[in-house]
């Protein structure tokens, strides 16, 4: 996330604790100071995060954490053809080898290779 300058922090808090604004004024507010686009939308992911903590607090929402059984076909087809590139590495004997790590380190026609089973499952 963009680091945010010290003024437009203290300016977004202030609005913060103003109750009668909803968090689309707020944002709406953001444009009109010195906030550069980049602190803008950093401000936008901070009020929707916010956002969304309360709602789950509330009851109101429910965060699912995805599961394999809740996989595509689509999204299984991608993941073997990434895994059948993988495997042909020792890498993949190591479980907490991250596979952005393993891409750094294979061949750039195997990593290419992965970025396009990404692509078509549509995982990123």
């Amino acid at each position: 996330m963009p680091r945010i300058r010290p003024d437009v922090v203290r300016r977004l808090v202030s609005l913060l604790g103003d109750d009668t604004m909803s968090v689309d004024a707020r944002i709406d507010l953001a444009p009109n100071s010195d906030a550069t686009e980049s602190e803008q939308l950093a401000a936008i992911e901070a009020f929707t995060g916010m956002a969304i903590r309360e709602l789950v607090a509330a009851g109101t929402v429910e965060v699912k954490t995805p599961r394999v059984l809740d996989l595509t076909m689509r999204e299984l087809r991608a993941l073997c053809a990434i895994y059948s590139v993988v495997s042909k590495w020792d890498i993949s004997l190591r479980d907490d080898y991250r596979l952005e790590s393993a891409m750094k380190v294979i061949p750039p026609e195997h990593a290419a290779l992965i970025d396009e089973a990404i692509r078509y499952g549509r995982l990123r």
